[in-house]
């Protein structure tokens, strides 16, 4: 683009300043333009604050995946600090075994398929338990649990409606 000025001896416009950007010079005093003229400084900035905004994305989705790892680890901790007593896990204070589960009440399986039902067991008493499994009032069986986090395998249900109880007696006697 240029700026022209009508000449009213010649009758014609005459250029009389430029305004191209290839045309003007720029003294690059950090030699980061590596040019010298205002259209290629113009377009290296422009490449720097893609590359910027790029990185600046990617920094987010990072940060972002972190927060939701974090989130996560924090959820876990607050489910066993509301669910599992302090001082449990052997060793602690206390003489009576608890445990507690996230199995939901009213939860549909397919006919023949293995139930299994996440537990949390602790006790005072050092050592494993032992888990009893009654189905519709019957003990069907029963299975060795460690302290901290199990799954107990019930086994495939004998009727449409079932009801399950699960107790644990640990190396004390203690009955949860």
């Amino acid at each position: 683009m240029s700026i022209k000025i009508f000449n009213e001896e010649t009758q014609q416009w005459e250029i009389k300043a430029t305004n191209h950007a290839n045309m003007v010079e720029v003294e690059d005093v950090t030699g980061e333009l590596n040019t010298e003229d205002v259209e290629g400084a113009l377009t290296t900035l422009v490449d720097k604050i893609d590359s910027v905004e790029i990185d600046i994305y990617d920094t987010k989705k990072q940060v972002n995946r972190t927060d939701d790892k974090v989130n996560n680890v924090l959820k876990e901790f607050q489910y066993h600090l509301d669910n599992h007593p302090s001082g449990g896990g052997g060793g602690g204070d206390w003489v009576l075994p608890t445990i507690t589960s996230t199995f939901e009440d009213n939860t549909v399986v397919d006919k023949g398929e293995n139930v299994y039902i996440p537990i949390f067991f602790s006790s005072g008493n050092l050592g494993e338990g032992t888990a009893y499994i009654i189905i519709n009032n019957v003990e069907v069986g029963s299975q060795t649990v460690k302290q901290g986090s199990n799954n107990i395998d019930v086994g495939t249900m004998p009727q449409q409606l079932n009801t399950i109880s699960i107790y644990v007696k640990d190396r004390g006697g203690m009955l949860s």
